[in-house]
């Protein structure tokens, strides 16, 4: 099910290594993908340093918060000490959440009871992503249906997808600091937990170099064969040239204006 963590053991352990975690770091981040006490909601859950004492009474209670800064430092957890909520963002990196289904139960089993965090903003970026994917992939299944009632049926489904998909999109507006969903508006700057990854970035940075536009052919140019001169006194910016020769004919036949 979506809401577990099924550890793939060569990813686990590369990012253990590539991290440089120590033993009480890598049992604690253990500890966080699948306590043996309570569920994750894409990868958020509610945490108090003390509670990882019952799992490794060996570090005390100084060692396991030394253990979840050093995690956060590696950019493996993200942890609000004011929420008490943390999230690990490996447990959807192991299982994406997909479909409808999946997204509702975290949703309804126990992130709409957390309170607002950063903490939660990948997360519900996570969610959001997948209803909308769900809602596409069921809106064309609905469109294609034949019989009137079936496809109705599919069609308000599909509706109360879009409806939590864009209740996701707000609530992660709202925790980002943003005045709508849509990012347009004023924003307030807001600084994210130690530890949040630089992958997890959005916007401009991922937007590649502007292309140039296409050049504009010149009817001097072989290649051009048969393409009509511009109409003299026409700026290159005005209508396609065959628009130009055909509107200077009509103003010669229908006199000025």
């Amino acid at each position: 099910m979506a809401h577990t963590a099924h550890i793939v053991g060569e990813e686990f352990w590369f990012k253990v290594a590539d991290a440089g975690l120590d033993a009480h770091q890598t049992i604690l981040l253990f500890y966080l993908i699948g306590p043996p006490d309570a569920r994750s909601r894409a990868g958020v859950r509610r945490f108090l340093p003390r509670e990882a004492l019952a799992f490794m009474p060996f570090a005390g209670l100084e060692g396991v918060e030394a253990a979840l800064t050093g995690l956060q430092k590696a950019g493996l957890v993200m942890h609000d000490p004011d929420t008490h909520l943390v999230y690990t963002p490996i447990v959807v990196q192991m299982q994406p959440y997909r479909g409808h289904n999946a997204v509702q139960s975290a949703v309804s089993g126990g992130l709409k009871d957390f309170p607002d965090s950063l903490v939660l903003a990948p997360a519900l970026e996570h969610l959001a992503a997948a209803e909308e994917a769900a809602a596409a992939e069921a809106r064309e299944k609905a469109e294609a249906m034949r019989e009137s009632e079936k496809k109705e049926k599919a069609l308000a489904l599909v509706e109360r997808m879009d409806v939590l998909a864009r209740e996701l999109r707000a609530r992660l507006a709202r925790i980002s600091g943003e005045e709508n969903p849509s990012g347009r508006g004023s924003q307030k700057t807001v600084s994210p937990p130690e530890g949040v990854a630089e992958g997890s970035r959005r916007g401009s940075d991922f937007l590649g170099p502007i292309p140039s536009p296409l050049p504009i052919p010149s009817p001097e140019d072989p290649s051009q064969k048969g393409f009509p001169k511009p109409v003299e006194g026409r700026c290159r910016e005005g209508p396609p040239e065959r628009l130009g020769d055909v509107l200077a004919k009509i103003r010669g036949q229908g006199g000025s204006g």
